[in-house]
């Protein structure tokens, strides 16, 4: 259970005063218990110091002169007998000697127990020592020969027993260690608790995030009135750094923008040079035939035969030139908003653009159609056929640095509702902590000048703008798989 410091402080103020107050409590009873015995010592040797001057060598009581003493004023009551008491049948103890009531006996309250004072004189005498009584002392008195001649029990009115005392002193004890005690909490709180509260609420809503909170700050001088200031001026400097930071985060972030454009603009660049490549080798391999049989057609005089062999070559060549610019054509994002397409044919339309790069790195690039890999799916044909090429020149790039003849495959089935088309090469592939990695943007295994680390990263962009998803997986040595996965266009079938 959580307790408030306010109240941590007045109980803390409560038990000090208590503490001081009943310390002093108990030094002032003690101190009067010790000046009503120091009294009583006085009083009792007195008394007794006058009795004894009264008994005569034969143990006679000067009664006249006990009676006549001054002092008696000064005591509440008292009672002076010899050593002769007796007990009756009744067992009650009865004076059979010298009995005197030197103050008077009238002003004896009702319930007086006498036999009670008897039995402490009695044992006065007979334990020769002062004996503690009812409301009174009994203390033995010796003759002139130093033996026992009886005993005196008294009391003294005028001092003031410590239980009085204290029940007197309660009320004001209290009251004072009360008004203290509030006041020195008024004061603590005013100068002390008060400050503190603000400064945890303050602090709560700095760390809350509001850096523009701000403390009221004092007119005083002293250390907790600096200490809200101090705070004042630290949140001001914290709160102008972390502007500064912000906008230092800005830029960078700016900065960070501008880099991955440029990249994505190199990757792109990259991506146009296959093309450039693919759409060069397509072109240029037909040209030469088709300026061969365009200069036999213009010098002329060929047979029919001959004449109609050319103007059929110069057909297939031209087709064939429009086949490879269609390619190029749907492979360019010139499309806005979704479409459905096949993903299977855009995967062709990759394999194209890269087979002659294949083809002279002796690898092998096919493709296979699963049941169901003819499915539609929605979304820009343009960005996955990038996408299957980005993964295809991966494929390349590891297969040419391994060196030697290699295999990459591209399927498609459906699973469902989920169409998969995945690129499987069997090149060194890449270990677990790499394979982590290899969507991150800019991270890359190549040599520097030779890979953005954009290209899967890429692919990873593309599947996400799809709805759908892309997993690699790969052993070192054993090659490299990438799986795309689309949901199938509802009714989509070609």
């Amino acid at each position: 259970m959580r307790i408030s410091l306010r109240l941590r402080v007045l109980s803390l103020v409560a038990l000090v005063n208590v503490g001081v107050f009943g310390a002093g409590l108990w030094f002032l009873t003690g101190h009067l218990i010790r000046e009503r015995q120091a009294q009583l010592s006085e009083f009792a040797g007195e008394l007794v110091k006058t009795i004894h001057t009264t008994i005569s060598p034969e143990g006679e009581l000067g009664v006249q002169q006990i009676l006549q003493w001054p002092f008696w004023s000064e005591y509440a009551d008292a009672i002076i007998l010899d050593r002769n008491l007796g007990v009756a049948a009744d067992g009650r103890i009865r004076p059979e000697g010298a009995f005197i009531n030197p103050v008077g006996s009238a002003h004896r309250r009702a319930g007086f127990d006498m036999q009670a004072v008897l039995a402490n004189l009695g044992e006065a005498i007979d334990g020769g020592r002062a004996v503690p009584g009812p409301r009174g002392l009994s203390l033995p008195i010796v003759d002139a020969r130093g033996e026992i001649w009886g005993a005196c029990w008294f009391q003294v009115g005028a001092l003031v027993s410590p239980s009085a005392v204290f029940a007197s002193l309660v009320p004001w004890f209290v009251g004072s260690t009360l008004l203290l005690t509030l006041g020195t909490f008024a004061f603590l709180r005013r100068f002390v608790l008060d400050p503190v509260a603000t400064l945890a609420a303050g602090s709560r809503r700095v760390r809350a995030g509001d850096l523009a909170a701000r403390l009221p700050e004092p007119d005083r001088t002293d250390e907790l009135a600096d200490l809200v200031r101090g705070f004042n001026a630290m949140i001001r400097d914290v709160e102008a750094f972390h502007e500064r930071l912000e906008e230092e985060a800005a830029r960078a972030a700016d900065q960070a923008r501008r880099a991955e454009a440029a990249a994505v603009r190199q990757r792109q660049l990259a991506s146009m040079g296959e093309l450039a490549a693919g759409i060069a080798h397509e072109i240029n391999n037909p040209l030469g035939g088709l300026l061969g049989a365009l200069e036999a057609l213009r010098r002329g005089g060929l047979d029919e035969s001959k004449r109609e062999r050319y103007l059929s070559l110069l057909q297939d060549g031209l087709e064939r030139m429009q086949a490879t610019v269609s390619k190029m054509l749907r492979f360019t994002p010139r499309e806005h908003g979704e479409q459905a397409f096949a993903p299977l044919d855009a995967a062709r339309d990759a394999v194209a653009l890269v087979e002659l790069r294949a083809e002279r790195a002796g690898i092998e690039v096919s493709v296979h159609e699963g049941e169901g890999g003819g499915c539609l799916v929605s979304g820009m044909r343009s960005e996955l056929g990038q996408a299957v090429l980005n993964l295809l020149a991966n494929a390349l790039d590891a297969l040419e640095e391994r060196g030697g003849p290699g295999r990459i495959e591209v399927s498609c089935e459906r699973r469902g509702d989920r169409l998969h088309l995945s690129v499987t090469d069997d090149g060194p592939g890449v270990g677990p902590e790499v394979l982590e990695r290899v969507a991150d943007p800019f991270f890359t295994t190549k040599e520097v000048g030779r890979g953005t680390g954009l290209g899967l990263a890429l692919v990873s962009s593309v599947m996400e703008a799809h709805n759908g998803s892309v997993r690699f997986e790969s052993e070192e040595g054993r090659g490299f798989r990438a799986e795309l996965e689309l949901a199938v266009r509802e009714g989509g079938q070609r």
